[in-house]
């Protein structure tokens, strides 16, 4: 998922987070602005959904 900027991004994980509390997804939220090596370790580890902003 795609979303236009970080806020908005931590928000919908947030919230996809709170809709799927009895199920196990893992939700992944990847920005600019932080560190990219554990980012990339979570995808490497595999995720379910990934809630993102595009590189300006």
């Amino acid at each position: 998922m795609v979303l236009p900027t970080r806020e908005l991004a931590v928000q919908v994980a947030k919230d996809l987070e709170t809709a799927s509390a009895k199920r196990p997804i893992r939700i992944l939220t990847v920005y600019g602005g932080r560190a990219y090596e554990p980012q990339i370790e979570a995808l490497e580890k595999g995720v379910e959904v990934v809630v993102g902003t595009p590189v300006a």
